[in-house]
């Protein structure tokens, strides 16, 4: 029994650094999108912070924004990342058409 939960508890570990370093991975190319759009996230600015002041240049941009960000912190902090995995990466696709759409 003892060795069954040392075993679950390595494959949590494991997935729970999987997910903090795809969430991050994408941050960073979230990063490079905005910056690409001419909207840069300075690095002291937190994403949901950023998308209040994406709110007035692009409003589609910023909506996308909240929904990519909160998706990473799911993706990071969620004990069953897979599912925030699609979400996030979905939800970046749609910041980059709506940061397209709006230059």
């Amino acid at each position: 029994v003892v060795c069954l939960l040392a075993i679950r508890w390595v494959a949590v570990a494991f997935t729970r650094r999987n997910s903090r370093t795809e969430a991050e991975r994408l941050w960073r190319r979230a990063e490079r999108v905005l910056a690409k759009a001419g909207v840069p996230c300075p690095a002291w600015r937190p994403g949901l912070e950023h998308a209040e002041y994406l709110r007035v240049r692009a409003p589609a941009a910023a909506e996308a924004l909240v929904r990519f960000t909160q998706a990473c912190y799911g993706l990071r902090f969620s004990p069953e990342p897979r599912a925030t995995l699609e979400t996030c990466t979905a939800s970046l696709a749609e910041l980059q058409r709506a940061l397209k759409a709006g230059s």
